[in-house]
């Protein structure tokens, strides 16, 4: 069995058991993947970074299961698969859609509207004394819908007072939600009467993928013969979303509704047609494809997040430069390797996060010019971070496991 050494950036974490879909496990405990015959990633992070462990009793392991259905269903396209498997879900329930002016929303909504399904779009203006603040962000949004005949649902929110008056506190409380960005959105999301689309990420199963391209199979093929050989490569599915996100997931979850937290991910087939789009489309990389979730392996040693803390090294002006060109180069990945091979063509644009404007607004007010609009989660990312209950020192990563139905 090849040694693996694993070298990951240390980061806090939320104590929160979010839903069935995430474990987060203490470290020294014995967990289920002790009983795959796999892999056992777990044991690795013990014998390497335990060294950055402080507190036992504090250390966690983030992990997810997948379900490999007995019967699967791969489309050529997640356009394709909507129409054969999901329209009925989605033509009943008369969904709210939430577009942030970006190509994943955007590319739901060109989804929804391929396969003649209704659906209200949402828009959340970020204001602040008549002036919006990211106005340069949902235009994109505005503009989406005027080009399709559609009328949104705006929803307006005074995010400084939001910040500034402490409301944004309630969603560290309640949900765990340690992102500043991510609270306005549960804000908004209380704000809707009805079913809910938000858009996730796209998963690909780096180890399915792995052993598509090795053995020069069909995703059919190695799907009817996997199993667990003990090598990290095929055991381990290294693209799951970061912890952070399944804030989305508890939120919506609890609305007992039918809301969809993660469009691209709402099943397992879904996830293997996004697979199989991107063997049959592309010539990505096992590689490549691990470096897109910030992966790497090489010499038998796998890091992880390396890149974004190579982007911060360096002075002011060389820190800038390095972390836009490596948002960029992902924000082109995903548009040439993730969406274009499904036919969708959002048209690209700047990535933004929609919080620059906020970021600048507090910069200006409290210290005058800040580059790099550090101060903003200063005050407030912290502020989240130490009103939970955290897990202090453990790893932001996450790994997939697959599991047979039985």
């Amino acid at each position: 069995m090849p040694q693996l050494v694993v070298t990951v950036l240390v980061a806090e974490q939320v104590r929160l058991t979010l839903d069935n879909e995430l474990y987060k496990l203490d470290l020294y405990k014995n967990c289920f993947i002790d009983d795959l015959n796999s892999f056992n990633f777990r044991k690795y992070c013990i014998n390497t970074f335990g060294v950055y462990i402080q507190n036992d009793d504090m250390s966690m392991f983030n992990v997810t299961k997948s379900t490999l259905p007995n019967n699967v269903k791969i489309e050529n396209t997640t356009t394709d698969y909507v129409k054969k498997h999901m329209y009925d879900l989605l033509q009943e329930n008369n969904y709210n859609l939430f577009l942030s002016g970006g190509i994943d929303s955007e590319n739901i909504a060109n989804i929804l509207l391929e396969c003649n399904v209704k659906f209200t779009p949402v828009i959340v203006s970020y204001s602040h004394k008549n002036q919006v603040l990211n106005d340069y962000d949902i235009s994109y949004a505005f503009k989406f819908c005027k080009k399709n005949n559609l009328t949104p649902k705006i929803i307006d929110l005074d995010i400084i007072d939001f910040f500034s008056k402490g409301t944004f506190r309630k969603y560290a409380f309640d949900y765990g939600c340690v992102s500043p960005q991510f609270a306005p959105i549960l804000h908004a999301f209380e704000k809707i009467d009805g079913n809910i689309i938000y858009s996730g990420h796209q998963k690909i199963f780096t180890n399915l993928f792995y052993n598509c391209r090795t053995k020069n199979k069909s995703l059919h093929e190695v799907i009817e013969e996997y199993d667990y050989n003990g090598d990290y490569k095929n055991d381990v599915n290294f693209m799951e979303k970061n912890p952070g996100f399944f804030v989305f997931d508890k939120f919506l979850k609890q609305r007992n509704d039918n809301s969809i937290s993660d469009f691209y991910n709402f099943n397992t087939d879904m996830s293997l047609t996004s697979t199989n789009n991107l063997l049959q489309n592309t010539d990505v990389s096992y590689d490549e494809i691990l470096g897109y979730n910030s992966w790497k392996i090489k010499n038998n040693e796998i890091t992880w997040a390396q890149d974004w803390k190579d982007s911060q090294m360096g002075n002011t002006n060389q820190r800038q430069f390095k972390h836009r060109r490596l948002k960029a180069n992902k924000y082109n990945f995903k548009y040439k390797n993730l969406y274009k091979p499904n036919n969708l063509f959002a048209e690209p644009r700047p990535k933004y996060t929609g919080f620059e404007g906020i970021k600048k607004f507090y910069s200006d007010k409290y210290i005058g010019k800040d580059l790099l609009l550090k101060q903003f989660d200063k005050y407030f990312r912290e502020t989240l971070t130490n009103a939970v209950d955290t897990t202090v020192n453990a790893p932001g990563m996450v790994v997939n496991y697959i599991l047979r139905e039985k």
